[in-house]
């Protein structure tokens, strides 16, 4: 018998001996407290299917034992409201503790929806979030773009984490100046605020000249070069993940075409 088996078993098999128990306390006594152990093993182990058993079964054990067939038991008053007391706060308890622990699974898996699982970098959902709340708080914003041409040539030869590395180790000195998101493949970018127009522009061809300088020439990669662009923002409103994408994709075959690492100036506006 398995853990999981056992468990569901054992469950069920406590839920009439609660109805039993309830039947015997009376109906000053609320047990609704101890059927929720059974149910939530049996729905943690099961799943749905199980769990709405218990809960059923739980159910027709309270109607049997309040319903179908009371007992009229004497309870001390000051007894009876101090268990009524004390379950309430056991189940409040349970509810926050319960409530708490499902915002933070779901907030880990929003985290991890905005990472790229590979490099941990954060992903183009991370990049459309922050240009979005850049732009709602207002003032001029340009995207660096990043784009290590002949960085595919090294897949077959280095293998893919040695790939995933070297980005990783790009946008850890892109990261020095401004926060680096991975838009796929070798393509990363930088939003910049403040720091626009000309100011951007020197500023991309410096993080160019420091990539291979301290990162490519070292590890004697000379057949990869950094194209650099930037894009200006001139936008005022949302875009959604699959336009910017959209964009991004025509962008970064513009940027491929570049020579050397002159840096091209174009509007970013909603397709």
């Amino acid at each position: 018998m398995t853990k999981k088996t056992f468990v569901i078993a054992l469950s069920l098999m406590v839920i009439p001996a609660i109805g039993l128990l309830d039947q015997a306390s009376g109906d000053d006594l609320s047990l609704i407290t101890l059927y929720l152990v059974p149910i939530a093993l049996t729905s943690w182990q099961g799943g749905l299917g199980w769990g709405a058993a218990a809960a059923a079964l739980s159910m027709a054990s309270w109607l049997v034992a309040n319903v179908a067939f009371p007992i009229q038991v004497d309870i001390d008053p000051s007894f009876g409201k101090a268990w009524d007391i004390a379950e309430k706060l056991v189940f409040f308890s349970l509810t926050v503790a319960a409530m708490v622990r499902i915002r933070s699974l779901v907030l880990a898996e929003k985290r991890k929806g905005m990472t790229d699982y590979a490099t941990g970098l954060p992903n183009t959902r991370a990049f459309a979030r922050d240009l979005a709340a850049a732009k709602a708080a207002g003032g001029e914003i340009d995207i660096g773009f990043i784009d290590l041409d002949g960085v595919e040539e090294l897949y077959l030869e280095r293998g893919e984490s040695y790939i995933e590395a070297l980005l990783k180790s790009v946008a850890e000195l892109a990261a020095t100046a401004a926060k680096t998101y991975r838009l796929g493949d070798e393509r990363l970018a930088i939003i910049s605020i403040g720091m626009t127009g000309d100011r951007a522009a020197e500023s991309m061809r410096g993080l160019a000249r420091d990539i291979e300088e301290r990162i490519l020439e070292p590890r004697g990669l000379g057949s990869i070069s950094p194209k650099i662009g930037i894009a200006h923002c001139v936008d005022s409103g949302p875009i959604s993940v699959p336009a910017l994408r959209r964009f991004l994709e025509g962008s970064m075959i513009y940027l491929r075409g570049m020579g050397g690492r002159r840096v091209e100036v174009f509007e970013f506006v909603k397709p």
